[in-house]
């Protein structure tokens, strides 16, 4: 596989990747699948359908992430409430807490 790397100073020029390569196995397998339903038309299709749709996957965990580490600073941040009460944190075994009382919550089943 050839690439190009993009630089700042090439900002103005589309940027081109050319590959070569042999897909067997399941991917094989599922490119003839989707083939055969219409999905993708080529090779061509299936590589920038799957590019593409690899790449909203990574941005969506990485924006999850940082949500999860933004909550978690914020919760660090906060000071706990006066007169020894807790935070009211969800326990998902024991219910809800808060300040030492236990509300146990009925689990459907």
């Amino acid at each position: 596989m050839n690439r190009r790397k993009i630089q700042d100073s090439d900002e103005g020029k589309e940027a081109r990747v050319n590959i070569k390569c042999a897909v067997i196995g399941e991917p094989a397998r599922i490119f003839f699948e989707l083939k055969r339903r219409g999905i993708v038309r080529s090779a061509r299709d299936a590589f920038v359908q799957g590019t593409i749709s690899l790449h909203e996957k990574v941005v969506a965990r990485d924006l999850q992430l940082a949500q999860l580490k933004a909550s978690q600073r914020l919760e660090e941040e906060q000071p706990r409430t006066h007169l020894g009460m807790g935070t009211g944190r969800l326990n998902p075994h024991a219910g809800w807490t808060l300040s030492g009382m236990k509300i146990r919550c009925k689990r459907q089943k």
